[in-house]
């Protein structure tokens, strides 16, 4: 099923040169820094994709029971690099290795375009899970669905390492499957893999306005996670390692996405 990304047109296009790109149920935005942009980054990031999807849909056929699992599942047999990497932060986390497809796939799509092009920054967005290489601050709008904080605030995402990821769930936006209540749970990090299986099992848990606090708390005490937001109606609570703006009218000139 395709959904609108309809937050896109809002996102800083004067500091990033960006293409889109869809495979099946994936669709990305991938913006990179103007000097460092190229033509071919498109091809070869359709080529790239195409090829984990094929891998992945080929392990699925195999094993459809790993697909459709929500608890935890060991890779079987002789499994690709990306279904024991989507295995283990499941494992990790407790949930279904397909929690962690979105954020794991950003990553990976990520990593290839740095690997095969010089670039100075790079930003990879799948449905609310972002992959980022950045040399300058980036501040990030949140998106909560019909609370009136939706696109009220930014979080502002610092490089204080080569590589970040921002994974977003929700149980009342989007139609992924959700036991919890929030309207947004956002878990930043530094695997695809394991932000986007954790941001999961978080999301989740939130029932009431009174366990924001408790969640994002928790949250940040996980290995691998530097910082925590949730949302729900006109409640928001946070911690950990990042700032929060309120959005100006400036924001996307400003290069916020």
């Amino acid at each position: 099923m395709y959904n609108s990304r309809h937050y896109r047109k809002k996102m800083g296009w004067q500091r990033f040169a960006s293409f889109s790109l869809c495979r099946g149920e994936t669709d990305l935005w991938v913006g990179v820094d103007a000097p460092s942009y190229q033509p071919e980054m498109l091809t070869q990031a359709e080529i790239f994709l195409s090829h984990i999807r094929k891998v992945l849909q080929e392990y699925i056929k195999k094993y459809p029971g790993w697909q459709k699992s929500l608890q935890p599942m060991p890779a079987a047999g002789e499994a690709p690099a990306v279904v024991k990497k989507m295995s283990q932060a499941g494992m990790k986390a407790g949930v279904g290795p397909m929690a962690s497809v979105a954020g794991g796939i950003a990553m990976e799509v990520g990593r290839f375009l740095s690997r095969e092009f010089q670039l100075q920054e790079l930003i990879i967005e799948n449905g609310g899970d972002i992959y980022l290489r950045i040399k300058e601050p980036v501040r990030i709008s949140i998106f909560a669905g019909s609370s009136p904080l939706s696109e009220k605030i930014a979080l502002e995402i610092t490089p204080v390492r080569e590589e970040v990821v921002v994974c977003t769930s929700s149980g009342t936006v989007g139609h992924s499957f959700s036991l919890g209540s929030a309207d947004a749970f956002v878990l930043l990090g530094r695997c695809g893999y394991l932000v986007d299986a954790l941001v999961t099992v978080y999301c989740n848990r939130v029932k009431k306005k009174k366990d924001l606090l408790p969640l994002v708390e928790k949250a940040i005490k996980e290995e691998g996670i530097d910082g925590a937001l949730a949302i729900m109606g006109d409640t928001m609570a946070a911690a950990g390692e990042y700032r929060i703006f309120g959005l100006e009218d400036n924001f996307q000139e400003k290069g916020g996405l």
